[in-house]
């Protein structure tokens, strides 16, 4: 049996990574579609999606910028089977920079670009 560690409240308690895009309704629309995921906010040239409509949990901001964008990778861990949202994803357009593949470690993964650079790392259970 391992020692229990005690209990106390988090330090942190989410982190929301910032996609810097050129065009803000277009991704925002996107990873909706895709991902499922929800707009918490949007004001101006910043949205704040989540995975789901309530706060205190992390997510994810999408900003336009006018000047030119840095790619970045996001992994993104879902619940479902990956194939669907990879084939989703590739009908709407986007690339693939690897197809789904069974990880040593009992995931399904792949990784798609988006139309700015960016790369989502998809992660899912392993089809059974």
């Amino acid at each position: 049996m391992s020692e229990v560690a005690r209990a106390a409240d988090p330090t942190t308690f989410g982190i929301s990574p910032v996609l810097y895009v050129q065009d803000l309704e277009g991704t925002v629309r996107l990873l909706c579609s895709l991902l499922g995921m929800q707009v918490r906010f949007q004001l101006g040239d910043l949205a704040h999606l989540g995975c789901t409509i309530w706060n205190g949990q992390g997510g994810l901001e999408v900003k336009r910028t006018p000047g030119p964008v840095a790619p970045a990778t996001i992994s993104v861990d879902v619940g479902v089977l990956v194939d669907p949202l990879c084939e989703a994803a590739l009908a709407a357009g986007l690339s693939e920079s690897t197809a789904p593949e069974d990880m040593p470690w009992v995931r399904r993964t792949f990784t798609l670009v988006l139309p700015d650079g960016h790369r989502l790392a998809v992660s899912g259970p392993v089809r059974v």
